[in-house]
């Protein structure tokens, strides 16, 4: 059996001997899943639910045992984040990890409800990358790719990433307000530099 390293407890630790309940994914997951953004995960990470924003000064924002803003924290690339549900940010990732629980030892004691950790895929030291395109319904195109240039043997390592993504509403509005108009519909650049 594989075994699942995690970083649950800011150090790597076999899964099995972490005394917290956590859910992970690995990068292959994701893409496997076809996991786009962070309200996908929710089919994947039991009692997580998104909460959407109504407007467009609200943000979304994650939730775990329905505890939530201001409950929950989300780390991206070991930083903290509060942009939530946002599009464009689970492509070439190395895992996510769910922690359940109260984590206030770790992650200061907005954490009642738990964390959320996402782990881009970092420099390494082979030349390599990939492209992957997309094409479906709506209008649907979708770019996605990354490159890691190891610059200076063992020294300088850079990786670049991108995503862009475009997609016409699939959703109209009967009315009476909004009458006609399209949702759901996908238009977004994304990109993450990593040097190490």
């Amino acid at each position: 059996i594989e075994e699942i390293v995690v970083t649950a407890r800011r150090r790597e630790e076999k899964m099995q001997t972490v005394p917290i309940s956590v859910t992970a994914l690995s990068g292959a997951t994701l893409q496997e899943k076809s996991i786009e953004d962070f309200s996908d995960l929710t089919h994947f990470v039991p009692s997580m639910t998104v909460y959407s924003g109504t407007t467009r000064i609200s943000q979304n924002f994650l939730s775990i045992r329905g505890l939530g803003a201001g409950s929950t924290v989300t780390y991206f690339a070991e930083a903290p984040n509060n942009t939530a549900g946002i599009l464009g940010q689970t492509f070439d990732m190395d895992s996510v990890q769910v922690l359940v629980g109260p984590q206030g030892t770790l992650f200061g004691r907005s954490a009642v409800g738990g964390a959320f950790l996402f782990s881009p895929k970092k420099p390494t030291r082979d030349f390599e990358g990939y492209v992957q395109l997309t094409l479906g319904n709506y209008n649907d195109h979708e770019l996605e790719g990354a490159i890691n240039i190891p610059i200076v043997e063992d020294k300088v390592l850079l990786r670049v990433s991108g995503q862009r993504q475009e997609r016409d509403g699939f959703t109209t509005d009967a009315g009476p307000i909004n009458t006609g108009k399209d949702y759901d519909n996908r238009d977004y650049w994304s990109g993450r530099v990593g040097l190490t």
